[in-house]
C-alpha cells in the first residue's frame, strides 16, 4: 500500500512540472505557434513557428500575417521521432516577420488542415533590443535607418522630381538592397552613381550611402510616393555566440565569421507627400514638356540644299530635354509643315537615356529624307517649339529657322534629247531585224514600218543610215559571243572526256625515295623510342606501295603478316601509342629492316613484260 501511495506521488508531483514547465501548451494540441522573441526593435525580425501534429498535405494560411508585418521569407521542415517504438511525426514552417509598426502587435489564430493555433503577442518597442542589433535604440538612435528628401513638393504633371535617399548605419550589412519602388501613378528611374560618406549623429558616427532617383508623376493632385525601402542582413551574435563552448574559441580566429549567422532586417524609410499640379491652361500645344532645359539643332545635307527632282535632301532633327526621359520627347516628323510637292519619309527615331549629375536628360534624333517630284523652290516654315520651364515656372519656345530647298529637273534637256536618240535606235534597229527575219520565213505583204520618232544624232547620214550600221555591228558582236561561247564549251567537253579516259598502261609504281625516306625515319623513330612517330612513319612506309593498308592500322596489319614475334610486335606498338607506357623499338627495327613479303607491293605484271605489244 505504501508503494503505491510513493507512486501516485511520484506522478502527480511529475505532472506538476510539467505542467509548470509548458504553461501555455494546451494539452492535446494539434497545432502550436511562437516566436524566438516577444520584444524587438522595429527594423529587427521576429521567428514565428506553427507546429502541426501527424502528417499533413497542405500549409497553413498566413494571409492574416500580412495585416501587422512584412513576410520575409518562408521554410518548412518535417521531424520524425521513435520513442520505445512509438513513433511520432510533425511538421513546421517558420517565417521571417519584419513588423510594420511599434507598439504590442498580436499575430492571429493560424488555421492549418482544420486546426487553429493560439495566438502569440509581440512588442515593437523602440527602445528595445541591444547594442547589437539593427534596430537597438539609445536614445532615440537607431542603428540603421533611412532618410528622403525632395526637391520639389510641388512639382507639374510628368515634371521631374528629384529624390535622395540615404542610407544611415552604425553595423556591418550583408548583402544590402535599397530600392525606392515605382506607384501605380509614378515613372521611376535611378540616376548617378550612390554617394559615399561619413557623419556623426547623437555622439554616434554613421556610414552614410546617398542614392538618387528622378520620379515622374503621371496625374494631378496629393499624392504620397511610396517610403523607400531596405533589405540586408546583419550579424546574429546572440544565436552565433549563445552558449557556445567553442565561441571564444572562434573569436580571434580567421574562422570566427564562419560561425556567425545572419538574420534579416527589413527597413522602412517615411513616406513623402507631394501636391501635383496640373497643366497650365496657356500651353496650346498637343503635346506636353515640363523641362529644366530644352535643346532643338538640325543638320541638312547635302550644302548647298540643291538637289535634282526625284533625290533627297535630309534633315536630321536633334531634340534634348534636361529633366524628361526620351520617351516624353514629341515626334517631330509630325510637327513639320512642308510645302506642296515635297513629301517626307522619316527614319525610325533613335530614343537614349542619360545623366547629367543628378538629372535625366532625354535625347530624340531623326533623320528625314525630302523628295520632290518636280523641280522648284520649296520652302520650310520654322519648326517652334513650346515647352514649360519648371525653374522658371513659364512658358519659353525652341525654334528652327525656315529654309528653301532647290530642286532641278531630273536632267538637263541634252541629256534627255540624247537618252531619247538612243531608245528610238534601238527600238528601231530592233524592229527591223524583227521585220527582216519575219519576211524571210513568211512570203507575204510587206510589213509596215514604225512610226518616226525625230531624232537628233551627230555625225550620220540620217536615221536610215545609222539604223542599218548599228544592226550590223550589233549582228556582229552577238556572233562572234556566240563562236566565242562554242569554243570554250568544246574544249571543256574534250578535256573532261581526256580525264575520264582510262591510261594505256597499269598502276603507277611508287616511287623509290617516299619508300626509303619512309623507312628512314620509321628506324630514326625506333632508335629514339618514340612510338608515335614510328607508327606514323611505318604506315607511311606501308603506304609507299599498298595506299589502301594505311587505313587498317597496325592491329589489322599485324594478322597479315604471318609471323608470330612481328604480329607480336606490332600490337605492342600499338598499344604502346593508345595506351602509353615506356616502349623499346629496337626490337621491332631489326624485325622490319625491310618489309615482309607479306606486306610488300605485289609485283606489276605489265612491268614484267615491258611495253605492251603494237599487234596483239
Amino acid at each position: 500500500m505504501t508503494l503505491q501511495r510513493a507512486t501516485r506521488l511520484r506522478t502527480w508531483i511529475l505532472t506538476a512540472v510539467l505542467a509548470a514547465a509548458f504553461p501555455a501548451l494546451p494539452a492535446n494540441a494539434a497545432v502550436r505557434a511562437w516566436v524566438d522573441n516577444d520584444r524587438i526593435a522595429p527594423a529587427e525580425t521576429v521567428q514565428f513557428t506553427i507546429h502541426r501534429d501527424g502528417q499533413t498535405q497542405g500549409g497553413p494560411d498566413l494571409t492574416p500575417l500580412r495585416q501587422d508585418f512584412d513576410v520575409l521569407s518562408t521554410r518548412s521542415s518535417t521531424s520524425i521521432q521513435i520513442v520505445n517504438g512509438s513513433t511520432s511525426e510533425g511538421t513546421e514552417i517558420i517565417a521571417t516577420l519584419s513588423p510594420k509598426h511599434d507598439g504590442r502587435i498580436t499575430i492571429p489564430s493560424i488555421s492549418w488542415g482544420g486546426e487553429r493555433s493560439q495566438p502569440v503577442a509581440v512588442t515593437v518597442d523602440p527602445q528595445a533590443g541591444s547594442g547589437n542589433n539593427a534596430g537597438a535604440r539609445t536614445a532615440s538612435t537607431p542603428n540603421v535607418f533611412l532618410e528622403a528628401t525632395v526637391d520639389n513638393k510641388q512639382p507639374y504633371v510628368q515634371g521631374e522630381v528629384l529624390v535622395t535617399v540615404k542610407l544611415f548605419t552604425a553595423q556591418q550589412l550583408y548583402h544590402p538592397s535599397l530600392d525606392l519602388p515605382a506607384g501605380s501613378d509614378t515613372l521611376v528611374q535611378q540616376v548617378g552613381s550612390d554617394e559615399h560618406s561619413q557623419v556623426e549623429r547623437n555622439g554616434r558616427t554613421y556610414s552614410v550611402v546617398a542614392r538618387h532617383y528622378a520620379i515622374f508623376p503621371q496625374r494631378s493632385g496629393h499624392m504620397r510616393l511610396t517610403a523607400p525601402v531596405l533589405q540586408a542582413e546583419i550579424a546574429d551574435r546572440a544565436n552565433s555566440a549563445g552558449n557556445d563552448p567553442f565561441s571564444s574559441f572562434f573569436g580571434n580566429s580567421p574562422f570566427g565569421s564562419m560561425r556567425t549567422q545572419h538574420k534579416p532586417i527589413l527597413v522602412h524609410g517615411e513616406a513623402i507627400d507631394l501636391d501635383v499640379k496640373p497643366r497650365p491652361a496657356n500651353m496650346a500645344a498637343n503635346y506636353w514638356m515640363p523641362a529644366r532645359d530644352i535643346q532643338l539643332s538640325s543638320d541638312w545635307r547635302p550644302q548647298p540644299l540643291q538637289v535634282r527632282s526625284g533625290d533627297p535632301a535630309t534633315l536630321e532633327l536633334h531634340l534634348r530635354a534636361v529633366g524628361l526621359t526620351a520617351e516624353q520627347l514629341p515626334d517631330l516628323t509630325r510637327l513639320l509643315d512642308l510645302p506642296a510637292g515635297l513629301k517626307e519619309y522619316p527614319d525610325e527615331a533613335k530614343l537614349s537615356n542619360a545623366a547629367q549629375g543628378t538629372d535625366v536628360v532625354g535625347s530624340r534624333d531623326q533623320s528625314i529624307a525630302l523628295i520632290a517630284d518636280q523641280s522648284g523652290h520649296f520652302t520650310i516654315p520654322p519648326l517652334t517649339l513650346q515647352w514649360w520651364d519648371t525653374q522658371k515656372n513659364e512658358v519659353r519656345t525652341v525654334r528652327l529657322p525656315s529654309r528653301t530647298i532647290e530642286v532641278l529637273p531630273a536632267t538637263s534637256a541634252v541629256s534627255a534629247t540624247s537618252q531619247a536618240s538612243t531608245a528610238t535606235t534601238h527600238a528601231q534597229a530592233t524592229a527591223a531585224a524583227a521585220g527582216e527575219a519575219q519576211s524571210n520565213a513568211q512570203p507575204g505583204p510587206k510589213q509596215r514600218s514604225p512610226l518616226p520618232v525625230s531624232a537628233t544624232t551627230s555625225g550620220g547620214s540620217g536615221p536610215n543610215t545609222a539604223t542599218r550600221e548599228e544592226l550590223v555591228w550589233r549582228l556582229l558582236t552577238i556572233a562572234s559571243f556566240a563562236l566565242w561561247v562554242v569554243t570554250i564549251a568544246t574544249w571543256l567537253l574534250r578535256r573532261r572526256r581526256t580525264e575520264r579516259k582510262p591510261k594505256a598502261g597499269t598502276r603507277k609504281p611508287a616511287p623509290a625515295s617516299n619508300a626509303n625516306e619512309a623507312r628512314a625515319k620509321f628506324h630514326h623513330a625506333c632508335r629514339a623510342n618514340d612510338a608515335r612517330a614510328a607508327r606514323r612513319h611505318l604506315l607511311d612506309w606501308l603506304a609507299a606501295g599498298h595506299p589502301e593498308k594505311r587505313q587498317l592500322g597496325l592491329h589489322a596489319l599485324a594478322r597479315q603478316t604471318g609471323d608470330g614475334t612481328l604480329s607480336t610486335l606490332l600490337r605492342d606498338l600499338d598499344r604502346a601509342c593508345y595506351v602509353g607506357g615506356d616502349w623499346s623499338g629496337a626490337a621491332l627495327a631489326a624485325a622490319l629492316d625491310k618489309l615482309p613479303a607479306s606486306l610488300q607491293p605485289a609485283p606489276d605484271p605489265n612491268q614484267s613484260r615491258g611495253l605492251a605489244p603494237l599487234y596483239p
